[in-house]
C-alpha cells in the first residue's frame, strides 16, 4: 500500500489487516475481478475501500462506484470513505437527495456511493458519465435487488 493510505487508515485508527483484507487487497491490485464472501465485520468494506484508496488519481471525474442497497448504508459508507481519506471528494446518491443537488455534487467528485436506482437514473439522464469509473463495488451484494 502506498503511504498516504497508510496514514489515511492510521489516522483511523486501522491499524492491522483482517484476514480477508490480507488476501483481497493484492488479488484487487492486480486488477482481478473479486468477489469476498464472508461474515459481518471481517473487512469486507474496508478492503474494497483501500483498493478505491489505491485507485484514485487526481483527475476531478468520478473513478470509484460503490452500489450500496439503501439510502441509510449510502450515508454510512461515504461517511467511513470520508473518515479515511478527507482529500478525495466522496459524495452519495439515493432518492433522498434532490436531483438538482445531485448535478452539482457530480461536478468534481472522485468517489460516488450511491443506490442502484438512483444511479442508473444519473447514467440514463446523462449526468454522470462513467467512462473514468476505474472500479466498481457491489456492497451488500446479497440486499441489492
Amino acid at each position: 500500500m502506498s503511504g498516504d493510505t497508510i496514514e489515511c487508515l492510521a489516522k483511523s485508527a486501522i491499524t492491522a489487516p483482517k484476514i480477508t483484507q490480507t488476501k483481497a487487497i493484492p488479488l484487487g491490485k492486480l486488477g482481478l475481478d473479486l468477489i469476498i464472501e464472508s461474515k459481518r465485520n471481517t473487512g469486507k468494506t474496508t478492503a474494497a475501500m483501500i483498493l478505491a484508496l489505491e485507485t484514485v488519481i487526481a483527475r476531478t471525474t468520478p473513478q470509484i462506484l460503490f452500489l450500496v442497497p439503501t439510502a441509510k448504508v449510502a450515508k454510512k459508507t461515504q461517511e467511513f470513505l470520508k473518515k479515511i481519506a478527507p482529500h478525495i471528494n466522496t459524495q452519495y446518491f439515493t432518492s433522498e437527495n434532490h436531483i438538482m443537488k445531485d448535478m452539482v455534487l457530480l461536478s468534481d467528485c472522485q468517489m460516488i456511493v450511491g443506490t442502484p436506482g438512483r444511479i442508473l437514473e444519473h447514467i440514463q439522464e446523462g449526468y454522470l458519465n462513467v467512462t473514468f469509473i476505474k472500479l466498481l463495488i457491489l456492497d451488500e451484494l446479497e440486499a441489492l435487488n
